[in-house]
């Protein structure tokens, strides 16, 4: 009776072992993944803490280009400024003087694009045809991470 014995604990202490490590197999994959979702998370912050870095810079640009539009209008305010009457004498719209150089570059990209594409449209298709990041980044005057994000999101 008591090797009948000794065999069954013998047996139990077997199986315990077993069921361990598979347990112990189960915890690594969880760990595993656990450390994928971290490092997941750290470049999405990065990524989008890139990007609102990258538009506050560009918000920065703007407001600079603004600043120096602003100081060239008062400039032109020398030149006569022309009006039109719209409808009534209480609604008047002044023309604003357009730098040559502007309208030419506005007039070929509207002839170079007869269809209106999106830029994420353009980018996904210049990204599809080859072009890196940086490239797609340059033809589209756009932030390189802005067209990463576009490209991760859209793909």
């Amino acid at each position: 009776m008591t090797t009948i014995m000794i065999i069954f604990l013998f047996i139990l202490q077997l199986v315990s072992l077993f069921l361990i490590a598979m347990l112990y197999t189960k915890l690594g994959k969880f760990n595993e993944l656990k450390k994928q979702q971290d490092m997941m998370m750290r470049e999405m912050e990065d990524a989008v803490g890139a990007y609102l870095v990258e538009i506050k810079d560009e918000n920065d640009r703007l407001l600079s280009e603004l600043s120096t539009l602003k100081s060239s209008e008062s400039q032109l305010t020398e030149a006569p400024k022309v009006q039109k009457e719209v409808e009534s004498p209480s609604k008047v719209i002044s023309n604003r003087i357009v730098p040559k150089s502007k309208a030419v570059n506005t007039y070929r990209q509207l002839a170079a694009n007869p269809k209106e594409q999106s830029k994420e449209e353009q980018a996904l298709e210049l990204s599809k045809s080859g072009y890196t990041v940086d490239e797609v980044a340059k033809q589209l005057n756009m932030g390189k991470t802005e067209v990463e994000l576009l490209l991760k999101f859209r793909s």
